[in-house]
C-alpha cells in the first residue's frame, strides 16, 4: 500500500493499512487493520519491522450494513 511504500522509501517510519485476507484453514474472508513501524539500520536501510494485526471484520460489516441502509428503502429494499 501507499503508506507501507512511503515507510520503505524513507518518507515515513510508520504505516497503517486495512485490507481483506482469506483464511487458509477455512477459506473465510476477514478484514484486518495493520499498524507497523519500520526500524532502520545505521545507514538508514530498513532493518526490521514491528507489525500489529487486528481483525476488524465485525466493525467493517456493520459499517457496510449502515451504508446499505442509508441508500435503500427498508420497506421495498430498493
Amino acid at each position: 500500500t501507499e503508506s507501507y511504500r512511503a515507510a520503505i522509501e524513507g518518507a515515513e517510519d510508520r504505516f497503517h493499512t486495512t485490507h481483506r485476507i482469506r483464511r487458509a484453514d477455512t477459506g473465510a474472508e476477514r478484514w484486518v487493520e495493520t499498524h507497523g513501524r519500520l526500524h532502520r539500520g545505521e545507514r538508514g536501510e530498513p532493518a526490521r519491522v514491528l507489525v500489529t494485526l487486528r481483525d476488524v471484520t465485525d466493525s467493517r460489516e456493520a459499517q457496510e450494513r449502515v451504508l446499505w441502509a442509508a441508500r435503500h428503502d427498508a420497506l421495498t429494499g430498493l
